[in-house]
């Protein structure tokens, strides 16, 4: 709290300017009981209220400093680390019944679940787990250059040029 003159009045008088107790965000302490909390139940439903009496504050202190602590909602944060356990269980056995997992981390469905699973990823859960089971075989085609041996750089006969070959002897 802080005091300054009203410069709007003739007269000298002094106007109360409040500093809002959440600027700072929730306090460590809290901070880590609702993240325990959270970690602890991501494959149960969540509900703000559970979450801030863990934390030991107001649900609507908790939303309003929380948002200013992570620099994202409640609901945003719970689902990012849903996806980023999602993400975790594709990689780990990319053949996962994705409706299965949806239901597991508490989603109403697996067309909710691939909706925020590209909102926070960029991209759907089947194709994140196509990649996990088969890695791209274009990596050759992203080599540098030295290591590809192009048409040019191959002799008459398909063997490869003197600079070449003398190159690929050092190595």
């Amino acid at each position: 709290m802080s005091i300054r003159p009203d410069d709007a009045c003739a007269t000298p008088r002094l106007t109360l300017v409040r500093e809002p107790s959440s600027s700072r965000g929730l306090r460590k302490g809290a901070l880590a009981r609702a993240h325990a909390y959270i970690d602890g139940h991501l494959f149960c439903p969540l509900r703000l209220e559970g979450v801030a009496n863990a934390a030991g504050v107001s649900r609507y202190h908790f939303s309003r400093c929380f948002t200013l602590s992570m620099g994202m909602t409640f609901v945003e944060y719970v689902a990012r680390r849903r996806i980023e356990a999602a993400q975790h269980a594709l990689c780990q056995d990319p053949w996962l019944d994705l409706a299965a997992l949806a239901a597991d981390l508490g989603f109403c469905d697996q067309a909710h679940f691939s909706n925020v699973f590209r909102r926070v990823s960029g991209t759907t859960p089947k194709r994140f787990a196509n990649q996990a089971r088969h890695p791209r075989m274009d990596a050759a085609r992203h080599a540098p250059h030295q290591d590809r041996v192009t048409a040019h750089e191959l002799g008459a006969f398909g063997e490869l040029s003197t600079r070449d070959a003398n190159n690929s002897a050092s190595c």
